[in-house]
C-alpha cells in the first residue's frame, strides 16, 4: 500500500471519531512503527482534555511527565487512559509544533502505540509484575536481545528487578546502594551536595559508608568536598531522626573547622510533612545545620545524572538505582488515576461560615489534616478528589494546586480568623472544573460513609459506590478550632 493509499486508510478509520476503551480491538489499532501522517488520525480518538479534566497547561504538564518516565527508565505505564491521553497531547503538541518531525519524539510515540496495543490486545504481559511497557518488552520500539518479559529472576521468595534489590529493601540496603551509586558516579555525588546547598562546593574528596566512632556513634553516608563535610542520615518510611541522634552527628562534625558541614536528613516524607517541619523548624543543632531531602528527590537526582552523563555503564547503574529507589516509595505519580473519595456534610460550625458542601461546590476547595502517625488521611496530595454527599457521587475533579496552611482564614476567608492549624498543618486544595459524571446517579453503598480510594475509569462507569480498594478512615468530627469533613 502507498504511503497516500495508507494515510488515506488511516483517515477513513480514525479521523472524527471517538473511541472508548472498550471499543478498541486489535484490528482497529494502528501497526508497528506506523508514519505519524497515519497515527495523528489514531490520536484523536481520544479527547484528552475531555477524559483527563485537564486544560491546555494541566495537560502538557501531564505528557511531560509520562514523556520523562520513558527518557529516564524507557517505562511506560500500562493505564489506557494515561497511554492515550499522552499519545493525544503528542498529537496537540505537533499540531503547533511539528514536534514529531524529530526522531526522539516519533520513537517515544511509536512506544505509546505499542504499549496501547500491549494493553488491549493481552498479546504481551507489559512488564510482567512490574505494571511497565520498557525498551526490554519483547517487541517494543528499541527493544534489545533479552530474555522474555514474563521471566522473572527470583531470589527466594522476591522478585529481582535491579541488580540493587539483591542487597534487599531495608534502610541499611538503601544506604549501602545509594552509597554505592555516590561512588561510582560522581557527578552524581555532585548533583546531591548542590542539591543541598543551591551551589558547587568543590571537587569530591570522599565518600564514606557507615563510619563508626567511639563517641558519636555511626553514619550511614558522609560526602566529602573541598569545602563541604555532609553527614546523610538515611531512614527508610516517613520517620525522621530524633535530636539525640542529630546532636552525636553534630558532635562529630564540629570537630572540624575550615569547611561548611552539614547534617542532610533522607526520608520518604515530603518536606510539608509536619514532623519534617518540626525538625527544621528547630534550626541548627549546636551550630550545624540540618537540611532534609526525600528520597523521590534523591531518585529524580539519580535520574537527571543518568540523561546527562556519557559513560554507557555510568547510565545504567543511576537507572538502575533511580529504578531501586522508585519502586520501595509509596508516592504518588501526577500521572496517577486514582479518585480519592470524602464524604461531605451540610453541617454548619462556628469556624466557618460555609458548610464543607458549599466549601467544594461553591469555592472549588477542600481542605483535610497532612497525614501522619495514627491518621487516616494521605500523606501525599492525591491526583484526583471525589466528592459524595445527599447519598450519590456529586463530583469529581482535578487537583489543580495546593498548599500547606496553618492559618487557613489567609487562603479562605470563610474561615474565621481565629482558627490555627499549626499543631496539624492542612492541604489546601483549588480544584479543577467538574469532570462529567455518569448519567445514572452513583449511588451509596454500606461502604459510603467512608473515604475510599477508587481508579477513575471505575468510578465514572460504576453503578454504586466502588467496594475493591477501601481505606477506611476513622470517624472524625473537628474539635471547635478544627477542621474538616
Amino acid at each position: 500500500m502507498t504511503d497516500e493509499r495508507a494515510r488515506a486508510d488511516a483517515e477513513q478509520r480514525w479521523a472524527g471519531k471517538r473511541l472508548a476503551h472498550g471499543q478498541l480491538t486489535s484490528g482497529l489499532l494502528p501497526g508497528p512503527a506506523r508514519p505519524w501522517t497515519e497515527l495523528v488520525f489514531f490520536a484523536g480518538t481520544f479527547d484528552g482534555y475531555t477524559e483527563l479534566g485537564m486544560d491546555v497547561t494541566r495537560l502538557e504538564a501531564f505528557a511531560d511527565e509520562v514523556r520523562r518516565g520513558w527518557n529516564r527508565d524507557a517505562q511506560l505505564p500500562t493505564d489506557l487512559t494515561t497511554l492515550r491521553g499522552a499519545l493525544f497531547a503528542e498529537q496537540r503538541r505537533d499540531h503547533f509544533t511539528d514536534s514529531a518531525s524529530d526522531p526522539e519524539t516519533l520513537h517515544y510515540i511509536h512506544a505509546l502505540v505499542y504499549a496501547i496495543r500491549a494493553v488491549v490486545t493481552g498479546s504481551e504481559s507489559p512488564g510482567g509484575a512490574n505494571g511497565i511497557i520498557n525498551s526490554s518488552t519483547p517487541g517494543a520500539p528499541g527493544a534489545i536481545l533479552t530474555a522474555p518479559a514474563d521471566i522473572e529472576l527470583k531470589l527466594g521468595a522476591r522478585t529481582i528487578h535491579t541488580v540493587f534489590d539483591l542487597l534487599g529493601h531495608n534502610e541499611d540496603d538503601m544506604t549501602y546502594s545509594v552509597g554505592w551509586g555516590l561512588a561510582q558516579s560522581h557527578a552524581f555525588a555532585q548533583r546531591v551536595v548542590q542539591a543541598v546547598y543551591g551551589k558547587s562546593m568543590g571537587a569530591l574528596t570522599a565518600i564514606g559508608l557507615q563510619q563508626a566512632d567511639n563517641d558519636t556513634g555511626r553514619t550511614d553516608i558522609e560526602i566529602e568536598t573541598e569545602h563541604a563535610h555532609l553527614v546523610i542520615e538515611a531512614k527508610r518510611g516517613w520517620t525522621v531522626p530524633q535530636m539525640q541522634q542529630l546532636q552525636k552527628y553534630a558532635d562529630r562534625l564540629k570537630r572540624e573547622r575550615g569547611r561548611d558541614r552539614r547534617i542532610v536528613v533522607v526520608a520518604e516524607a515530603a518536606e510539608h510533612f509536619p514532623p519534617v517541619q518540626q525538625m527544621l523548624d528547630g534550626g541548627p543543632v549546636d551550630g550545624i545545620r540540618v537540611s532534609y531531602l526525600p528520597w523521590s528527590q534523591l531518585a529524580a537526582l539519580a535520574a537527571e545524572t543518568s540523561a546527562a552523563v556519557k559513560a554507557r555503564a555510568e547510565r545504567a547503574l543511576l537507572r538502575e538505582l533511580n529504578r531501586y529507589l522508585r519502586r520501595l516509595m509509596t508516592s504518588q505519580s501526577v500521572t496517577s488515576n486514582m479518585v480519592y473519595v470524602v464524604s461531605l456534610n451540610h453541617q454548619q460550625h462556628d469556624w466557618t461560615s460555609l458548610t464543607f458542601v458549599q466549601t467544594v461546590m461553591e469555592q472549588d476547595r477542600y481542605y483535610h489534616p497532612v497525614g501522619g502517625p495514627g491518621q487516616h488521611w494521605p500523606k501525599t496530595p492525591p491526583n484526583y478528589l471525589g466528592f459524595r454527599f445527599d447519598g450519590k457521587l456529586q463530583r469529581v475533579s482535578h487537583v489543580e494546586d495546593y498548599e500547606v496552611v496553618t492559618r487557613p482564614h489567609d487562603h479562605a476567608p470563610w474561615i474565621a480568623g481565629w482558627v490555627d492549624w499549626s499543631d496539624q498543618p492542612h492541604f489546601l486544595y483549588q480544584l479543577g472544573a467538574p469532570l462529567p459524571l455518569p448519567k445514572h446517579p452513583v449511588k451509596s453503598t454500606k461502604m459510603w460513609n467512608r473515604r475510599v480510594e477508587v481508579a477513575l475509569d471505575l468510578l465514572l462507569t460504576c453503578d454504586s459506590s466502588p467496594t475493591p480498594m477501601p481505606r477506611p478512615g476513622h470517624v472524625w468530627r473537628p474539635p471547635a478550632k478544627d477542621r474538616s469533613a
